[in-house]
């Protein structure tokens, strides 16, 4: 599943994940939608932005991870420390900086 306010970042994400041979089950663009979709369809894992509109996606990591864990990828332009270190927290499988190529 891909969670993901930007088009074109769930676009190149589906393509990638298709073209190595996997589905995306669900693209949802807002925190709100993503989580209800990960409750009722059990992703496998979650590629998952960290800034989306409607809240902070390493505060949804963590919430996914107390209410249908799954291995979560979280992705971003921002590389801090503080951003990393929250996201480990949050129980995620590993984090991506963007441009993803």
């Amino acid at each position: 599943m891909v969670i993901d306010d930007h088009a074109r970042s769930r676009a190149l994400v589906r393509a990638t994940i298709t073209t190595l041979g996997g589905s995306v089950v669900a693209e949802a663009d807002t925190a709100a939608a993503g989580v209800e979709l990960v409750e009722r369809l059990r992703p496998d894992a979650v590629m998952l932005a960290v800034g989306l509109p409607d809240r902070d996606g390493v505060e949804l990591a963590g919430e996914i991870m107390r209410r249908a864990p799954c291995p979560i990828v979280l992705t971003t332009s921002r590389a801090e420390s503080s951003l990393v270190q929250r996201a480990r927290l949050a129980g995620t499988m590993a984090y991506l900086v963007k441009p993803l190529r």
